[in-house]
């Protein structure tokens, strides 16, 4: 959903605190939607799918008051021949000019006109112009700057035999005279805004688009798009009081109805021909021969690593370790200093046993932290206590720091510049778990792109994520992930728009930042959704002898806009359709919604079929339908990358780190405890011998973190008591003499003593000894 004003050059937002209704694109009437879509410098030739007018709103800043019609104050509602326009400029307010006026002054002055569209109310008679003339400076900067007619002015076509607008672009100081010589604006004019507000309005965009699944840059706002239907059908008009806020998914669907805008890149080798069916034959795409840097798989020696910890280790060096307690007990200090108190020194056994404790706070979940070190007689867990205090974690926790303190104090001064690290907290770890994950492993030839969302409330210089106004907050982290094991090769945190070149687009420059043939090598292939498929990624990527295969947005620039023989919404299940440009394939596939794919190793039908049900007239039934092989290929790769495994996450949940790279910490930990186990299976595997499961290998690597033997841990009890149970019973005297004794259990006669552990009456005397009789009886 767009947050934002669609009326050009206008920067209202969606705010609660604005005294502004946004209104829709009226899609029921289609003369009026007519004039909307010219007022919105929008294609009226393009289809509204493909323009996808649904998400556009208008301020009512652009209609007059006599547009509204009277209900009530907080829901006003449009009339409905009320179209947006052009806000009027303070200046035509401050000299007193009318419409009538600014029309006679530019009366004589040739204006460019683009051909009209044809139609049967068009008359040969002249037409007239009302000039309607707005700046951007009477809203952002009315307060500040002195008004003025310079501007450079765009004019459409004239729609009816009256009327034409004349809708602001850019402002220019430059008279009325010379605006016949101006069609296009300037970068320069960007002068006039707050670059920091620029900068971050760009961030919040493209964060709103990247959870939507567009690209920032790929996916743009675009008026030149070719089709041969005005209007869809009228049932595609209808739009929801409350739209629902489209989520990022692996859905292979992608039709044009949910899908990205026309992108900005220079491909131009989009075939023109008609799609292909499926019984017409595909030729065969070029072969490039697998030819993998090194052997893929664990790149160490066969004796090296035995145990978890050793596999841990090679991601996660013991020096690393050692630094990070040098920095954490410099920082705790100077926290504790600040307080008046004095800081107690870790040593590396203890940052050891606190890493063992959040790997064990994901196998044993309790409600709160102090849950773990509970005294509770029956509901207690021995293992945290055991390992270290609560006191002790918790100074920890707080204390736990990255990197130097003086460097950090340096790279704070920097702040603002072009010096300045964002990631500086955590640049040290960060290359060295990249590296580490990148040494020991080799991916094999099937590779995918997965993004993955850090959980933090903390505050920081960092872009942060948020889907409608959330609490959890998070920071993007891409990652390069094998599909056959599941391992993560690399990856890099997402610092925003801003702070990186965007001239191809985030999902272009992510997926070249991490495909790297220089270590990977040649006949990789990538499979990526929809985010990042683009014809020119995938044109790149084949230059670097690297195949890519992912679901594409069937109105994304590339994709072929011919519509003979295309596939027809009412098709049966398992139709397709294929066409191929050169050396890129194009699949349309009729699942439960349709399907595009695009691909530059597949063939477009190679037999393959999968089973779907069919309703029947009694019940469901299971049939093979035709499926593409691209389609059945990416999907078969997808599914093998869970990327929900995430160690840390109770512990997060638990804890709320205050600071966010105490939150990327623990989120490496995931990635290093993660890889360190695939490592493991395919080591025991190359060795002939069982690999662990997931729950031994962490149940080990605990004990082996926390320095505690497996013969150290707490005896079991059975849950079925043994016939004889130890027990101290002894008798108890309740008065001083018999008078005003109770009965006895056994014998039913007056006693004066009790047995103190059973609570029990008993006799005990020469004659009537009851109390060893009845226990002798209970088996004690």
């Amino acid at each position: 959903m767009v947050r934002a004003c669609a009326f050009p050059n206008c920067s209202n937002r969606m705010k609660r605190y604005l005294c502004l209704s946004f209104h829709r694109l009226p899609l029921r009437n289609r003369e009026i939607l007519h004039l909307w879509l010219v007022a919105l410098q929008l294609d009226v030739q393009t289809p509204l799918k493909t323009l996808r007018v649904r998400d556009y709103r208008v301020c009512s800043e652009h209609f007059d008051e006599d547009d509204f019609t009277e209900k009530s104050v907080k829901s006003r509602h449009l009339k409905a021949n009320a179209f947006p326009k052009a806000k009027k400029t303070a200046a035509d307010k401050l000299e007193g000019k009318t419409s009538s006026d600014t029309e006679k002054e530019l009366a004589a002055v040739t204006l460019p006109q683009s051909t009209p569209k044809k139609t049967s109310s068009k008359s040969d008679q002249p037409s007239s112009f009302n000039i309607v003339l707005s700046s951007p400076q009477t809203t952002i900067q009315q307060r500040h700057t002195k008004p003025s007619l310079s501007g450079i002015y765009l004019v459409q076509s004239p729609l009816w035999q009256q009327t034409a607008c004349v809708l602001f672009v850019d402002p220019k100081k430059i008279s009325t005279n010379d605006v016949v010589d101006v069609t296009a604006s300037s970068d320069e004019d960007l002068d006039m805004f707050d670059q920091d507000s620029v900068a971050s309005s760009v961030d919040s965009t493209a964060e709103e688009m990247f959870i939507d699944g567009l690209d920032p840059v790929l996916d743009r706002p675009s008026c030149n798009r070719p089709s041969s239907d005005l209007y869809p059908p009228e049932e595609d008009c209808d739009s929801e009081d409350n739209p629902q806020r489209r989520k990022r998914s692996r859905c292979l669907s992608s039709s044009a109805d949910g899908g990205g805008r026309k992108s900005e890149n220079n491909f131009s080798g989009v075939s023109t021909e008609r799609w292909h069916s499926s019984d017409e034959a595909d030729v065969k795409p070029p072969h490039i021969d697998f030819k993998p840097a090194q052997e893929p798989g664990p790149q160490i020696l066969k004796n090296r690593c035995s145990s978890p910890l050793q596999f841990f280790h090679l991601l996660f060096p013991k020096t690393t370790l050692q630094t990070i307690v040098g920095h954490t007990n410099d920082y705790g200090a100077k926290r504790q200093q600040r307080k008046g108190k004095v800081w107690e020194n870790i040593y590396l056994s203890d940052l050891k046993s606190y890493i063992a404790l959040v790997i064990y706070m994901s196998m044993f979940k309790c409600s709160s932290l102090t849950g773990y070190w509970s005294v509770s007689q029956h509901f207690s867990l021995s293992f945290p206590a055991k390992v270290m205090s609560y006191q002790k974690f918790m100074s920890i926790s707080k204390a736990l720091h990255l990197s130097d303190s003086r460097e950090d104090e340096k790279n704070r001064v920097r702040k603002g510049t072009a010096a300045f690290e964002r990631l500086g907290k955590i640049q040290p770890l960060y290359q060295v778990i990249r590296e580490g994950c990148k040494t020991f492993f080799h991916p094999f030839q099937n590779i995918t792109i997965d993004e993955r969302m850090v959980t933090s409330q903390a505050r920081t210089g960092l872009k942060r994520c948020m889907k409608n106004e959330s609490p959890n907050i998070g920071y993007k982290l891409f990652a390069l992930t094998d599909c056959t094991s599941g391992y993560t090769w690399d990856f890099f945190i997402y610092e925003g728009k801003s702070c990186s070149s965007q001239s191809e687009g985030l999902s272009y420059e992510s997926v070249m930042a991490l495909v790297d043939e220089n270590m990977l090598g040649s006949g990789y292939k990538l499979f990526v959704d929809k985010f990042y498929t683009s014809p020119t990624l995938f044109s790149d990527l084949l230059c670097k002898k690297v195949w890519a295969c992912g679901p594409v947005w069937a109105n994304r620039a590339g994709f072929p806009k011919t519509t003979v023989n295309r596939l027809s919404r009412n098709a049966p299940r398992g139709t397709m359709r294929w066409i191929r440009n050169d050396e890129l394939l194009f699949v349309e596939w009729k699942d439960s919604q349709e399907v595009q794919m695009c691909s530059t190793f597949h063939k477009a039908y190679e037999d393959d079929t999968v089973q779907r049900k069919v309703k029947g007239n009694a019940q469901p039934t299971r049939v093979q339908v035709p499926i593409p092989a691209a389609v059945l290929d990416y999907k078969k790769n997808m599914e093998a990358v869970d990327p929900s495994n995430c160690i840390t996450g109770h512990y997060r949940a638990l804890h709320k780190p205050k600071k966010w790279y105490q939150c990327v910490f623990n989120h490496f930990l995931d990635i290093t405890v993660e890889n360190a186990f695939i490592m493991q299976e395919l080591m025991a595997e190359r060795k002939n011998k069982r690999p662990m499961t997931r729950k031994a290998f962490l149940e080990v690597l605990i004990l082996e973190l926390a320095e505690i033997s497996p013969q150290d841990s707490a005896p079991v009890f059975s849950a079925r008591p043994s016939s004889v149970v130890p027990a101290f019973h002894k008798p108890k005297h309740i008065t001083l003499d018999n008078i005003g004794g109770r009965k006895c259990r056994l014998c039913k006669q007056t006693t004066p003593v009790m047995c103190v552990t059973c609570d029990m009456l008993l006799c005990f005397q020469p004659e009537r000894d009851c109390f060893n009789d009845w226990h002798e009886k209970q088996g004690f």
